[in-house]
C-alpha cells in the first residue's frame, strides 16, 4: 500500500468522537485499498507504563473494536515484554497493566511469551540483521492492524509506525539487538544451574559445566536465555553495550527499519498513527 489517508481528530474532540473518526479512516481505508480483513485480525498497541498518560486511550480504539465485530472477526489487543524492568517486562504484570489502563474489550495477548522468550526468527538479509526475532504469535498471523502513538524517543527521534512495528514486533532478544548490539553472557555467581537457559537455547550456544558460559560464535544473540533466567544470572549488560546504547543513534534507527521490515514480511498489516 502506497497511499496514506488522513482524518483530524484530537483529544478535544472528545474520546468517543475520535473512536467514531478512527471507524471511519479504517472503513475508507479498506474499501479504498480493496483490503479483506483476515478472519482473525490482533490489534497491536501500546498500553502505556504505570503513571504514564502517553499513550492512546483504550477508549480511542471502540470504534475499530465495534467494526471487527459487526463483521465477525475474530481480534484481541496485542503486545511484547520490555526488555527494561517495570511492569511491562513480563506477561502477568503487564496484562494486568493494560486492564488497569481500560484494555478490556478484547482478551490481552503477549505476543513473545511470559518473558520474551518465545520468538520466531524471520530472515531478511540486511545491513545489520540476517535474521530478525519477533515474537511467535507475530509469526502465525496473517494480518495485524498496527495502531500506533507519535512520540519522543532518546535514539529514535520520533516513534510513530516504523517504531511500532520494528521495537514494538521485537521479542526480547531482538529488542536488546537493535538498542545494544550484544550478546547475553552468564554471570556464575548467579547461575544455579537449573537449565532452564540451556531449554532455551535453539542452538546449543549454552554449557552449565564444567562452568557456565555461553559461546558467542555459536549463539544468535535471540534472547531467550536472558527472559527465561528465573535467577537473573543471564546478563546483557556490558561497556560495549553501553557505548552502542548512548551513541548509536543512527545505527539504532537502522536496525529499527530492519526490524520493521521484518515485522510486516509476508502480512497484509494496516497501520493507523494517532497525532497530538
Amino acid at each position: 500500500m502506497t497511499n496514506v489517508y488522513f482524518i483530524p481528530a484530537t483529544m478535544s474532540d472528545g474520546i468517543g468522537e475520535v473512536a467514531a473518526r478512527a471507524r471511519r479512516l479504517l472503513e475508507h481505508l479498506l474499501a479504498a485499498e480493496a483490503i479483506a480483513l483476515a478472519d482473525q485480525v490482533p490489534l497491536k498497541t501500546h498500553f502505556g507504563e504505570k503513571g504514564n498518560r502517553s499513550f492512546i486511550p483504550a477508549a480511542a480504539y471502540d470504534g475499530i473494536v465495534d467494526l471487527l465485530v459487526e463483521q465477525e472477526r475474530r481480534s484481541c489487543f496485542v503486545e511484547t515484554s520490555v526488555l527494561y524492568g517495570g511492569r511491562r517486562f513480563e506477561r502477568d504484570s503487564h496484562c494486568a497493566l493494560a486492564k488497569e489502563h481500560g484494555f478490556t474489550r478484547l482478551p490481552v495477548m503477549m505476543a513473545d511469551g511470559a518473558a520474551g522468550e518465545d520468538t520466531v526468527a524471520v530472515e531478511v538479509g540486511l545491513k545489520h540483521f540476517r535474521h530478525c526475532y519477533l515474537g511467535r504469535m507475530f509469526g502465525d498471523c496473517e494480518q495485524v492492524i498496527v495502531l500506533s502513538h507519535f512520540k519522543g524517543h532518546a535514539l529514535a527521534g520520533f516513534g510513530g509506525a516504523i517504531k511500532q512495528l520494528g521495537m514494538g514486533f521485537a521479542a526480547k532478544g531482538g529488542k536488546l539487538a537493535m538498542h545494544m548490539g550484544v550478546k547475553p553472557r552468564i554471570r556464575k555467581h548467579r547461575c544455579r544451574r537449573c537449565g532452564m537457559c540451556v531449554s532455551r537455547c535453539r542452538v546449543g550456544a549454552i554449557a552449565l559445566s564444567p562452568v557456565p558460559r555461553i559461546d558467542h560464535a555459536v549463539c544468535v544473540g535471540c534472547g531467550g536465555c536472558f527472559a527465561a533466567c528465573p535467577n537473573k544470572a543471564v546478563s546483557v549488560l556490558s561497556w560495549d553495550g553501553l557505548r552502542n546504547l548512548i551513541f548509536g543513534g543512527r545505527i539504532f534507527r537502522e536496525k529499527l527499519v530492519e526490524y520493521a521490515c521484518a515485522a510486516h514480511r509476508g502480512r497484509a498489516d494496516v497501520h493507523r498513527r494517532h497525532l497530538p
